[in-house]
């Protein structure tokens, strides 16, 4: 039990400094943090899939928030639309998207749908111009990196000619002020936020290699498919 509390004190010394890095682009551990300080401790939280997943799962200090993720299918572009399925479940609690800038670019047009049923939710974009995730495995597989750059499009522009409240701190001190206003404004609101491109420590390289595309569609050990498509 002893070395336990040791492990778990050394963890929440840990965690606190990650959350406390400086400087910009803003670190992805400073920018879990300014949530944690900033949203309600009923809030919902919606997780895209990515990079921003594993970080609010490595830094965020959870109370008694409820977290929404895509665990099985670890669909990206899941972020947005799990917020407004859980606003309009849940019309009274504040609910969040954490999202990266790859999985939003995939379900813009739901900023759209969010103004069209009046939908109160913040959506945070950690914006780092890539697909971090592939990139560091494929930096932890040695190979060469292509094709996890990505090219944006000005999403606070994009989210006010949309509609919504938009914001963009321009420093990591002003995260926590920008974060409350988009947080009360009573309208869809989202928060861009230049973020470091950083290489998330428990990246491991996956040992096995993935199967051809026709180990996968033949071995019934490997994927079921449904024998109707077969049959059409």
């Amino acid at each position: 039990m002893s070395r336990c509390q040791k492990v778990k004190e050394k963890w929440a010394r840990k965690n606190e400094e990650e959350g406390n890095s400086e400087g910009y682009p803003v670190h992805p551990s400073r920018i879990i943090r300014a949530l944690d300080n900033t949203v309600a401790p009923d809030a919902i939280l919606a997780l895209d899939t990515g990079d921003n997943t594993v970080w609010t799962n490595r830094n965020f200090r959870q109370t008694n928030q409820k977290t929404v993720l895509s665990g099985y299918w670890r669909t990206m572009g899941f972020g947005l639309p799990a917020a407004m399925t859980a606003k309009l479940i849940h019309p009274d609690k504040q609910i969040v998207a954490i999202v990266g800038d790859g999985g939003l670019q995939m379900v813009l047009a739901d900023l759209m749908t969010a103004i069209r049923y009046g939908l109160d939710i913040t959506v945070v974009v950690l914006n780092n111009e890539s697909l971090q995730m592939e990139k560091d495995k494929i930096d932890v597989m040695g190979t060469r990196d292509i094709g996890t750059d990505l090219t944006n499009p000005d999403f606070v522009k994009l989210a006010e000619a949309c509609g919504w409240k938009a914001f963009r701190p321009e420093s990591d001190t002003e995260i926590e002020s920008v974060l409350e206003e988009a947080l009360n404004t009573g309208n869809p609101s989202l928060v861009d936020i230049e973020t470091a491109q950083v290489f998330f420590p428990e990246t491991k390289q996956h040992k096995k290699q993935l199967p051809s595309l026709s180990e996968a569609v033949f071995s019934e050990n490997k994927i079921h498919i449904n024998e109707s498509i077969l049959s059409s």
